[in-house]
């Protein structure tokens, strides 16, 4: 579950994408279990069958913590 402090624009897009079968890619802020805070960038890509229909999501999150904490 995404960190409240993460833009609910980014959530909407999300949505969106998902609800419309479409790629996404953005940064999202979740919590580990130890409360801290980790930075990701997460690219979600919708699969099809050969007919169009779409079968599944494949998402990868890819931690930018550091690069995040270096920049601040």
């Amino acid at each position: 579950m995404a960190d409240p402090g993460t833009d609910q624009a980014v959530i909407a897009r999300i949505r969106q994408a998902i609800a419309s079968f479409a790629a996404f890619m953005g940064d999202v802020v979740y919590r580990r279990r130890d409360g801290s805070q980790i930075y990701t960038n997460v690219k979600i890509q919708p699969f099809c069958d050969d007919s169009g229909n779409m079968t599944r999501f494949v998402a990868v999150f890819r931690d930018v913590t550091d690069q995040r904490q270096a920049a601040a």
